[in-house]
C-alpha cells in the first residue's frame, strides 16, 4: 500500500478529528487564566477527547480560521458578545455562545465556567460521574465536537448546594463535588477556628467552593450584649482581611455564620428572656445579634452574608424583627420525620410552618436536611423519595436559595451516599429533574447493568416496607427495631442483595462489585445486630438460624469492612472494630423494657444501647445483658485536672433528642438498668463503701452510687433524676461515668461500668395505683430493685443506713397521688421486708411513715405487722383531697433495728365516709 493510501486509511478511522471544512478541534485558554478556568481546559482535552478518539490540543492563541475551538472562560474574544452578566448568572451560571463551530463556554466567574464544561460534557458528550471513585462513565463515541442548537444560559436553582459525607466530595475529593455542581464547604470537615478555616478551603479547591465559616458560637453568653457583637464582627475581620475578602474586585458570595450547638445558647439573663418574650421566641436574641454583626460589616465586605442558625431552640422565628439584605437564617429542622417530605404528615408541618414564616425576617434563607442516621450510618433507610419531593417542595419557596445535607460524614459508604450525593446534587442544581428517573439512572451507573435494576427494586421495597406501618418514622437516631426492618422484609433483601452481588462479582468490573457489597453491609448489619428478636419473628424461615449460617454472615461483614474502609458505625455509636467484635456473639431477643416494668408500649420508651452516644465507651458483649449487648467504659476513663485529681468521663450519654420521638410531650421519669464488676485487684470488695459511678441528667440532678450496692455485678435498675424531665428541653440528656478519682494515678473501684438499656415512663397524672414513677428517692440507699415477689417486678427498696439518723429517703408528692376532683382518699402503701438480715422481735419498729405538711401524726410499723415472703398493705394516715396536693408521703428506715424493705405500690381508694 502507498504512503498516500496509507495516511487516507488513518483518516478516514478518525473523523473526529475533521470539522466540515477539515480544520483541527482545539481549546483555547489565554494565559494567565484563573485555576478554575485552566482545571476546566484540562478537563475538557481529557473528556473530551476520549469521545473523539483524539488529543485535543489547548493552545493560547485564538484563530477562527484554525479549526473547530471551545473557548474557556470569557476574554474578550471578538464576535462572542459582551462579558456574561453576573447580575443574571451569579457565582455559579454560565452560558453556551455558538459562532458558526465554534462554542464559548463561560460563566460570570470562573467557577461558573468549570460548572459549564462540565454540564457540557454531561449534555452533549454524555459523560457521566456516579462517585468519587468513578473516573468518568462515557456516554459513547463521537464523531465531531457536539454543539448546542442556539445560545443557552444556565443558572442553578439553589445558590449554595452540599452534601456533607466523603461521597459528598470531601477533600481530597473536591474534583467530583465540581463535577456533581456542589459548591458548599460548611461541613464540620473545617474547623471552627476562624484562624484555620478559609485558608485550608481556598487551598483545597482554589476557589472552586463556596467560602463558608462559622465565625461564633453564642455558648451561653448573653446575645444581646455589645461585647458579643464585637468578638463576631473581630472574627470575620481577622478571616475575611487575611484572605482578601474586602477588596472591591471581589466578587464570590461569602458566608459566615453565628450559631449555637446542640442544646446551648439560652442564656438566662433577664434582659434575653424579656426580648424573647417581647418577640414570641426564644430565636429573637440570637437574630438580633447577627443583625447588629451584618449592619457592622456590611461596608467593609460586600459581598459577605452574615447567617443565623435557627435549630432546636431556636426554630421558632420571631415577630417584628427583620434582617439586612447582607444578613440570612440557616433553618435546621433536624426533628423532622425523614420518612416524608418536608410538609407532609401533621408533624412535619408544623416545621414548615416555622420555615414559611422565617420569610418574614429574611429573603435569605438556607435549609439544613439530614439524609443519615447518625446512631447507624449503615442502617438502610427509607428516604429517597421523601427527599426527593422535599428538595422540590422548597423549590416552590423563593427565598430558600442554599441546601446543607448532612449525610455520614466520618465514614465512607454509609447507606446510599453515593447515590444521595448524585442524585440530590443533580435536584440541587435542577429540581425539575425527574427523581425516580435519576434514582433507576444512577444504579445502573453505580452498581452496574446488571445489578443496577436488583438494587432499584430493593430500594422500591424497603420505601413500600416503610409506608405499610405509620409507626415507620425515621428521626437522624433511628433504631433498628422499627417496623420496616422486620424478618420478612430483611428475608426478601437479603435475596435481592445475594443475586445483587453475584451480578456485579463476576470478576470484570471490581468497583461495581465493591459498591453492591458496601451497599449489602447495611442489610447484614441490621440481621446480625438485630438477631435474636428478627429469629424469633421469621422462626424457620431465618436464614442464619444456625451457628454457621451466622458465623458466614459475620465474616462477609469483616471483609466488607475491611475492603471499603469503614471506621465508624455511627456518629457517636463506636467504632467498627467494637461492633465486630460484639458480634462475634448472638444477640438473643430481649425480654422488652416497658413490659418488665408492666407498661404498654404505648406508655415507655424502651431505649437500647445503639442509640447511646460514646465518649471513650465501646458496645461490648455482655452475657447479663438483656439482648447480650451493652455500652461500656473503663473505670480508669477520667480527665486530669491540675491538682492531679480524676473526673470521670461521662462515657455514655444520650441527648432527650435522640431518647424521645419529637412528637412526646410532657415530663417523663427516667430509668437505667446498670451494673458494675469490682475491681478487686484493686483491693476493693463488694461491700466497698465508696462511689462506684455517677449517673444523671444534665441540666438537672445527678448522684453517686455506692459500690455495695452493686457488688453483686448483676444488673440493678436506677431512676436517674429525682424529679420528672420535659421530653422536649433539647439541651438536656442522660450521661454515666466512672467515680472521681483524689489521684488520677489510684486505683479505680470498678473494673468496668456496663449499660443495658434506659426506660422512660410518661409521668401523665394520677391514678389508682402508683409505682416507680410516684417516687423521688433522697438518698443513696433507697433505690429500684428488682423483686421477683412483687407483680410488678421492680420495686423501691430502703438498704440498711449507717449511723442513728435515718432520712425521709423515699418520698410520694401528693400531686402525683391524688386525682384532680374533690373527693376526699385513703392511701395504702404496700410493703414488705427483707428476709436477708434475722427477724426482729414482733413489736420492734422497722418503719415509720407520714405526710409532710399533714397535722396527722405519722405511723410506725412493726415487724408484726409485715412478712418477707409477701406484701401486706398498710394505710398511710390521714385523709387527703385535691386541697392537700403540696403535701408529700414519706417513707423512714428505723435505724436501730435497720432491716431493709421494698415498697411495692401506692394505692389511692376512696375515703369510705364520702
Amino acid at each position: 500500500m502507498s504512503l498516500r493510501a496509507s495516511l487516507l486509511s488513518l483518516l478516514l478511522c478518525i473523523p473526529a478529528l475533521l470539522r466540515a471544512d477539515g480544520g483541527t478541534p482545539q481549546i483555547y485558554l489565554p494565559d494567565g487564566a484563573p485555576p478554575a478556568e485552566r482545571f476546566a481546559a484540562a478537563e475538557l482535552a481529557k473528556f473530551l477527547g476520549k469521545s473523539l478518539h483524539a488529543t485535543i490540543p489547548v493552545v493560547h492563541r485564538y484563530d477562527p480560521d484554525s479549526g473547530a475551538t471551545l473557548l474557556i472562560g470569557y476574554h474578550g474574544i471578538k464576535g462572542f458578545g459582551r462579558k456574561p452578566d453576573h447580575e443574571a448568572l451569579g457565582d455559579d451560571g454560565y452560558v453556551y455562545r455558538v459562532r458558526n463551530d465554534d462554542l464559548l463556554i463561560a460563566g460570570a466567574t470562573p467557577r461558573g465556567t468549570l460548572y459549564g464544561v462540565y454540564n457540557y460534557l454531561r449534555d452533549y458528550a454524555g459523560w457521566e460521574w456516579y462517585s468519587i471513585d468513578d473516573p468518568g462513565t462515557p456516554g459513547g463515541h463521537l464523531s465531531r465536537i457536539p454543539l448546542p442548537d442556539a445560545d443557552e444560559e444556565h443558572t442553578p436553582r439553589f445558590l449554595y448546594r452540599e452534601l456533607f459525607a466523603p461521597e459528598g466530595g470531601d477533600n481530597p475529593h473536591a474534583v467530583f463535588a465540581a463535577r456533581l455542581m456542589l459548591n458548599g464547604q460548611l461541613g464540620h470537615r473545617h474547623a471552627r477556628n476562624p484562624d484555620e478555616n478559609l485558608t485550608r478551603m481556598l487551598k483545597a479547591r482554589q476557589g472552586w467552593g463556596v467560602d463558608f465559616d462559622s465565625v461564633l458560637d453564642i455558648g451561653y453568653d448573653n446575645p444581646l450584649d455589645d461585647e458579643l457583637t464585637d468578638r463576631a464582627v473581630a472574627a470575620i475581620r481577622h478571616v475575611m482581611n487575611r484572605e482578601g475578602y474586602g477588596r472591591p474586585q471581589k466578587k464570590l458570595l461569602t458566608y459566615a455564620q453565628i450559631e449555637h450547638i446542640d442544646g446551648s445558647g439560652r442564656s438566662d439573663d433577664p434582659d434575653v428572656r424579656d426580648f424573647a418574650r417581647e418577640h414570641k421566641a426564644d430565636s429573637a436574641p440570637l437574630v438580633e445579634l447577627v443583625r447588629r454583626t451584618a449592619e457592622r460589616t456590611a461596608e467593609r465586605f460586600p459581598r459577605l452574608r452574615v447567617m443565623a442558625q435557627a435549630y432546636l431552640w431556636s426554630l421558632k422565628p420571631p415577630i417584628g424583627l427583620t434582617l439586612p439584605d447582607n444578613a440570612g437564617v440557616n433553618v435546621s429542622p433536624i426533628e423532622l420525620d425523614w420518612a416524608r417530605a418536608i410538609d407532609r404528615g401533621e408533624y412535619n408541618r408544623k416545621y414548615f410552618t416555622y420555615l414559611k414564616h422565617w420569610r418574614r425576617v429574611t429573603d435569605h434563607l438556607w435549609v439544613w436536611l439530614y439524609s443519615t442516621n447518625f446512631s447507624g450510618y449503615y442502617q438502610p433507610l427509607p428516604t429517597i423519595y421523601p427527599m426527593i419531593k422535599t428538595l422540590k417542595r422548597l423549590d416552590r419557596i423563593g427565598a430558600v436559595e442554599g441546601i446543607f445535607l448532612q449525610d455520614s460524614y466520618s465514614t465512607r459508604y454509609g447507606s446510599f451516599a453515593a447515590l444521595h450525593a448524585w442524585v440530590y446534587g443533580r435536584l440541587l442544581w435542577d429540581p425539575g429533574l425527574d427523581g425516580d428517573a435519576l434514582v433507576r439512572q444512577f444504579c445502573d451507573g453505580y452498581y452496574g447493568p446488571e445489578a443496577g435494576p436488583i438494587l432499584y427494586r430493593y430500594i422500591r421495597a424497603l420505601h413500600r416496607s416503610a409506608a405499610q406501618n405509620p409507626a415507620n418514622r425515621i428521626f437522624t437516631n433511628t433504631r433498628i427495631t422499627l417496623p420496616y426492618l422486620n424478618a420478612d422484609f430483611l428475608i426478601d433483601a437479603d435475596r435481592m442483595m445475594r443475586r445483587a452481588e453475584a451480578k456485579a462479582c463476576d470478576g470484570t468490573h471490581p468497583r461495581f462489585c465493591r459498591h453492591v457489597r458496601a451497599e449489602r453491609l447495611g442489610v447484614d448489619l441490621v440481621m446480625l445486630l438485630n438477631h435474636g428478636l428478627l429469629m424469633e419473628e421469621a422462626g424457620d424461615r431465618w436464614p442464619d438460624r444456625t451457628r454457621k449460617a451466622y458465623r458466614r454472615r459475620l465474616r462477609r461483614v469483616k471483609a466488607v469492612v475491611r475492603e471499603i474502609g469503614a471506621e465508624n458505625y455511627g456518629e457517636s455509636s463506636g467504632s467498627f472494630a467494637a461492633i465486630l467484635s460484639m458480634l462475634r456473639h448472638p444477640s438473643v431477643a430481649p425480654r422488652d423494657g416497658c413490659d418488665l416494668l408492666r407498661q404498654s408500649p404505648e406508655e415507655c420508651i424502651d431505649f437500647q444501647e445503639l442509640g447511646f452516644q460514646l465518649a471513650d465507651a465501646t458496645l461490648l458483649y455482655d452475657a447479663n445483658a438483656s439482648d447480650t449487648r451493652a455500652a461500656s467504659i473503663t473505670g480508669d476513663s477520667v480527665d486530669e485536672q491540675e491538682d492531679g485529681s480524676g473526673v470521670g468521663i461521662w462515657g455514655i450519654q444520650a441527648g432527650f433528642q435522640t431518647i424521645f420521638p419529637p412528637d412526646a410531650q410532657g415530663e417523663w421519669d427516667l430509668f437505667g438498668l446498670v451494673r458494675v464488676t469490682v475491681n478487686r485487684d484493686g483491693g476493693f470488695g463488694p461491700q466497698s463503701d465508696i462511689d462506684a459511678f455517677k449517673a444523671g441528667v444534665e441540666g438537672s440532678d445527678w448522684q453517686s452510687y455506692p459500690l455495695y450496692r452493686f457488688g453483686d455485678e448483676a444488673y440493678h435498675l436506677i431512676k436517674l433524676s429525682s424529679t420528672p424531665v420535659p421530653a422536649r428541653d433539647v439541651g438536656m440528656g442522660v450521661w454515666f461515668s466512672p467515680p472521681d478519682k483524689a489521684d488520677v494515678h489510684d486505683p479505680s473501684p470498678i473494673r468496668r461500668l456496663y449499660v443495658d438499656r434506659l426506660i422512660a415512663l410518661p409521668h401523665d397524672g394520677p391514678s389508682n395505683i402508683f409505682r416507680l414513677r410516684a417516687f423521688d428517692l433522697y438518698d443513696r440507699d433507697a433505690v429500684m430493685a428488682y423483686d421477683p415477689r412483687s407483680p410488678y417486678r421492680y420495686v423501691v427498696r430502703m438498704n440498711a443506713v449507717e449511723g442513728d439518723e435515718a432520712p425521709w429517703a423515699i418520698q410520694a408528692p401528693m400531686k402525683r397521688l391524688l386525682p384532680a376532683d374533690e373527693k376526699r382518699y385513703d392511701l395504702y402503701a404496700s410493703l414488705r421486708l427483707s428476709a436477708e438480715r434475722p427477724r426482729p422481735a414482733d413489736d420492734a419498729v422497722v418503719l415509720r411513715m407520714g405526710v409532710e405538711g399533714s397535722d396527722t401524726p405519722a405511723v410506725t410499723v412493726t415487724a408484726s405487722q409485715l412478712t418477707t415472703d409477701a406484701y401486706r398493705r398498710i394505710r398511710i394516715p390521714g385523709v387527703y383531697s385535691r386541697a392537700d396536693e403540696n403535701d408529700t408521703v414519706w417513707f423512714q428506715i428505723d435505724p436501730d433495728t435497720d432491716i431493709p424493705f421494698y415498697i411495692d405500690t401506692i394505692t389511692v381508694v376512696p375515703h369510705r365516709d364520702d
